[in-house]
């Protein structure tokens, strides 16, 4: 039986996809203004962009800019000159009518050489590799993709958080010939935790098209950024927004982690027994554990098999979820995302690539199914319009396929369409 509130949001969802197909036909958008310093002073050769996109200009002589083309929407966006701070905004191309006024602070000369905590720098030669491996990633793209000025980036290594961070004076210029663009990323933000193994990154590229040499380059370029996008984060959060994941390939299972109450036990009973007996062997890692004789020989046994277990069991719901039960519209223009515990997306119209699967230690498993987790860092709504951005990257976290997949050598600008096949 269908509730009352499924068939609203059933209603909702109808509404919004005619919004959505109405929105392609709505006419382009021009954003104008000017950039100046706080004693209103224009900056000529002022760089102004809308992040993640490759809409972009630089100021006239009187700061004056202008960009057009890009849909009607929500852009972050950037400004940025020499001896000066980068000024970041998001904003509504819907709600601007009137030619914009930015203002520049002048950048305090110790900015670049400020330092957070008692983290020890550190060198390319040490960690340039890690931070390649862990930013542009590991994909058949990366070998393609290049950072030119990889000496203008900084390392700071945290030794007792187990934090890794990574900072540039300058915007990094990456040239990406596997998808035939050139990024200028304003990186913000990087830290690895080596006790979590997780990698978040924050950044505003702006992304040119290279000029191919003939046309089967082209050809190459355009087969590679489908492939990029297929399957991609980016493709599911366009599929969300339009109420087609299912249709489009990707389906939607809860999961939930829950502590391993046996190995909970285990440790309790080893510990006790460690305690009563007073016996320990010590291994070559160096844990402790009581020693094995022929009387506790099978216990022993299968303490040893539950140990080697997660502290956290995956419990996964074979249902699919609709896409009503997890997403919602916003507003005409944005829809909403929420769940608890963990979303469990597989993308089933493409195979794991192998690299991933030796990279997960699988090399006996045949590539299955691209799955990937989102987690929500917070309980808040995701919002997400129809090119798949989002109000707040850092408030999911991605694991499994897209944590592999999904980096700099496979990013695309939210102004990417995919042609039809």
């Amino acid at each position: 039986m269908v509730s009352l509130q499924s068939m609203l949001r059933l209603r909702f969802f109808i509404l919004f996809y005619c919004l959505c197909s109405m929105s392609i036909c709505i006419a382009q958008t021009t954003l104008t203004g000017k950039v100046q310093d706080e004693s209103g002073k224009p900056l000529a050769a002022a760089s102004v962009f809308l992040a993640s996109t490759s809409f972009g200009s630089v100021a006239n002589d009187k700061g004056q800019f202008s960009l057009s083309g890009m849909a009607p929407g929500r852009y972050d966006l950037v400004v940025s000159c020499m001896g000066y701070q980068t000024l970041s905004q998001s904003i509504d191309t819907r709600q601007i009518t009137a030619p914009l006024n930015i203002v520049l602070k002048a950048k305090v000369d110790e900015l670049e050489n400020v330092t957070i905590g008692p983290g020890e720098e550190a060198t390319w030669a040490k960690w340039g590799q890690f931070f390649l491996e862990n930013f542009i990633g590991t994909m058949p793209e990366s070998r393609d993709c290049k950072i030119e000025n990889q000496a203008d980036i900084r390392f700071r290594h945290y030794r007792k958080q187990k934090l890794l961070r990574a900072t540039s004076p300058k915007p990094l210029v990456i040239t990406n010939k596997a998808l035939g663009y050139t990024l200028t990323y304003q990186l913000e933000y990087f830290q690895y935790d080596f006790e979590s193994k997780i990698v978040f990154y924050l950044g505003y590229p702006l992304f040119r098209e290279m000029e191919p040499k003939n046309e089967r380059m082209q050809k190459k370029w355009a087969e590679n950024r489908m492939d990029a996008y297929l399957g991609s984060q980016m493709h599911f959060l366009r599929s969300i927004y339009r109420n087609t994941a299912l249709e489009e390939g990707f389906e939607m299972r809860r999961l939930v982690k829950t502590p391993n109450i046996e190995k909970d036990r285990v440790k309790k009973l080893m510990l006790s027994n460690i305690q009563s007996d007073g016996n320990l062997q010590i291994s070559i890692s160096g844990s402790a554990a009581p020693v094995v004789t022929s009387a506790n020989r099978d216990s022993a046994n299968y303490y040893q098999q539950v140990m080697r277990q997660p502290d956290m069991m995956d419990i996964l719901y074979s249902p699919i979820l609709p896409g009503d039960s997890v997403a919602f519209q916003v507003n005409p223009y944005t829809a909403g995302l929420e769940f608890t515990d963990y979303l469990h997306i597989t993308y089933v119209k493409e195979k794991e690539h192998p690299d991933y699967v030796q990279a997960q230690m699988r090399q006996s498993q045949k590539p299955g199914y691209q799955i990937s987790m989102l987690k929500m860092n917070e309980p808040k709504t995701l919002e997400i319009d129809q090119q798949g951005q989002v109000n707040d990257p850092l408030l999911i976290l991605m694991t499994g396929y897209w944590g592999w997949n999904d980096k700099i050598a496979t990013m695309l600008p939210y102004d990417y369409r995919m042609p039809k096949r």
